[in-house]
């Protein structure tokens, strides 16, 4: 994340203090010395110097401050669990890249996004405005090596043995070298330092999940529903919620853990979704009536919704509409989006939505065709229910803690009513021989 100097008063004491902290020298004398020997005679095509490197840490030059100083993420995920060791320019030959430890995906192999990267350093040489790569020292290399944690990319770039017109001949980089309190640390530090203003490669969902199955092996996180949560919310921070809830999800079965509330993704074609669960769980027809034909919904006997709320104008519209096409009941199935302390504080304030959007729908046909001022209640009162198509069925199950009184099952199986007991879903009436909702089975 690049740092504005327009957040700062330039000539205060605090900004002055800020410099001094990203110029910090903490590496041994000796080490440093042993790099900048090394940097005499090898290629800068990118004209690197301790000039440039001055200049870097400062955002009224130009440059970026180190991330423990200006990048929120940094500040919020790791903290005060990493030392910051300074800012220096290191020969390639003394950076180490394990692909396999340090990269959730082959990158090497990401030839296009290599190639962009070549473009860029040779049409526009080194960028201040760019965030330098992150490094550790670690116990496991001689101590004059660093263990790179991002910029893998540009590394394979400058030491790739690339001849031709693309060729980036660049023999050394700046770090931000930190020592990390925990390995937990390093890894939400890769996750968290793209490179941003430079052509950067993001992370898929697919390489953030291998992030958690690898700290989960690696023993670096608990297996423990609330260590998981923490690390996904760390490393995918800058991702959608779905992405995180399904990433965690995948991380939970690979843990062997179950969270106490289950939660449901509208996005996604997996096995955490509504769809999945309605259909492959419970058995139940393909929701909705978007691209579908008439025969596909006829053939069904019923259309089926879900719902996080007794009154989503969507369900119920779609419904009103498609039912008066197609003669059909509508079931809706409600579920909370987000965790609930109390799920049956939750369903009775879902019900009395539904109930409230029902009168309300009713009273507005009647008075399409009178005109007597009647009060809902009256209106009600003389309506058959069994002719109202839309109805309630219950709600998925969400409650998922473990019952050992079960088998080792989740508490809450199958459709379930506002207690989470479950109850016998029958959209057509052929399993009980009528068509009860669920407002009408042991609800407040």
């Amino acid at each position: 994340m690049t740092t504005s100097s327009k957040k700062y008063n330039v000539s205060s004491r605090e900004y002055k203090k800020l410099l001094e902290e990203a110029r910090v020298q903490k590496i041994p004398l000796e080490i440093d010395l042993a790099w900048s020997k090394d940097l005499q005679g090898i290629d800068n095509i990118l004209e690197l110097d301790e000039n440039v490197l001055y200049v870097s840490v400062d955002p009224t030059d130009g440059g970026v401050l180190p991330p423990h100083l200006g990048n929120p993420e940094w500040k919020r995920s790791i903290g005060d669990n990493a030392t910051f060791l300074g800012r220096y320019q290191i020969p390639n030959q003394y950076v180490s890249f394990n692909a396999e430890e340090v990269q959730p995906r082959a990158k090497a192999l990401d030839h296009d996004h290599r190639l962009d990267l070549k473009i860029s350093y040779n049409a526009q040489g080194y960028k201040l405005d760019a965030p330098c790569p992150v490094a550790t020292t670690t116990k496991d290399l001689n101590r004059y090596k660093v263990k790179g944690l991002s910029g893998f990319h540009r590394y394979s770039v400058f030491t790739d043995k690339d001849t031709g017109l693309n060729a980036v001949r660049q023999g050394s980089y700046f770090y931000d070298l930190y020592d990390f309190d925990t390995p937990l640390y390093e890894v939400i530090a890769r996750n968290i330092t793209n490179h941003h203003n430079n052509p950067a490669k993001s992370l898929t969902k697919q390489d953030l999940i291998k992030e958690v199955t690898n700290a989960i092996e690696a023993k670096i996180i608990e297996r423990e529903v609330e260590s998981i949560e923490a690390f996904v919310d760390a490393i995918a921070s800058d991702k959608p919620a779905y992405w995180r809830n399904d990433i965690a999800k995948l991380g939970f079965a690979k843990a062997g853990v179950t969270p106490q509330f289950r939660s449901y993704s509208t996005k996604g074609d997996n096995q955490f979704t509504l769809s999945y669960a309605v259909q492959n769980e419970h058995k139940l027809v393909r929701m909705g009536v978007e691209n579908r034909s008439d025969e596909e919904l006829l053939s069904q006997g019923y259309i089926l919704f879900a719902a996080h709320r007794g009154d989503a104008v969507g369900a119920w519209l779609k419904g009103i509409y498609r039912s008066g096409q197609l003669n059909l009941p509508i079931w809706i199935l409600g579920y909370a989006a987000t965790l609930e302390d109390d799920l049956e504080e939750f369903r009775s304030g879902w019900i009395e939505e539904f109930v409230k959007c029902k009168e309300n729908v009713i009273a507005f046909a009647y008075n399409l065709f009178h005109d007597d001022n009647k009060e809902i209640v009256e209106i009600i009162g003389g309506i058959d229910e069994d002719k109202f198509q839309i109805r309630l069925g219950g709600f998925l199950p969400q409650h998922a803690q473990v019952n050992p009184k079960a088998g080792g099952s989740p508490t809450e199986r199958g459709i379930v009513d506002v207690y989470g007991n479950t109850i016998v879903f029958d959209p057509t009436g052929e399993k009980t021989g009528t068509m009860s909702d669920c407002l009408t089975l042991t609800q407040p």
